[in-house]
């Protein structure tokens, strides 16, 4: 964690997560972070738009970019997000098994054959509005359920109902249907 000043007096800190930030902490904030025994959600933080995304998530929106970048796209797209989802979700793969499907033979379509494992971007990568759909349809399925955060079980819920041809295909080979994963995630995750 590391301190960067802005303005007179106002500090925030630097999350970091194996060499990359992650996150940005108001210092009024701070102290929820360190806490050892937090129950309370945290503070509401008006900088950050992901601010209501798990970290799983979150970290399943960079595997989608790093997978979007790996085939040399300037945005991700929905397939990009379903393969983040799967490769890094534990919650999306928790509700996958819950309905008889294997994550992996799921992502095994969305895997790139020769590109880079790990390729980094130059750039933050920007949403199609596909995938923002989809993103803003994760959030409204959280609220439905009143859950306090987006996890990437809704963002699977949620790329599964944008029409994607290529997450269509995958979802009627598998026999998944938003509508049957949204009634487990329902039960499942309350």
């Amino acid at each position: 964690m590391r301190t960067d000043k802005q303005g007179p007096s106002r500090t925030r800190y630097l999350l970091y997560h194996e060499g990359e930030v992650v996150g940005v902490i108001p210092s009024d904030q701070i102290y929820w972070y360190l806490h050892p025994y937090r129950t309370s959600p945290r503070p509401a933080d008006k900088e950050n738009v992901f601010d209501q995304f798990t970290p799983e998530s979150r970290h399943s929106l960079l595997f989608a970019q790093r997978r979007a970048a790996a085939r040399y796209k300037n945005n991700i797209d929905v397939p990009d997000l379903l393969h983040g989802v799967l490769a890094d979700g534990v919650w999306a793969s928790t509700l996958l098994l819950s309905v008889g499907a294997y994550p992996d033979a799921v992502m095994a379509p969305l895997i790139l054959r020769g590109a880079p494992r790990f390729y980094e971007p130059e750039t933050p990568m920007d949403f199609t509005s596909e995938a923002r759909r989809a993103l803003g349809r994760s959030k409204k399925l959280a609220d439905r359920y009143s859950h306090q955060a987006i996890t990437s079980a809704h963002i699977l819920v949620a790329c599964l109902t944008v029409g994607d041809p290529e997450v269509d295909e995958i979802a009627k080979a598998h026999e998944l249907s938003s509508a049957r994963l949204a009634a487990e995630l329902d039960v499942r995750f309350d």
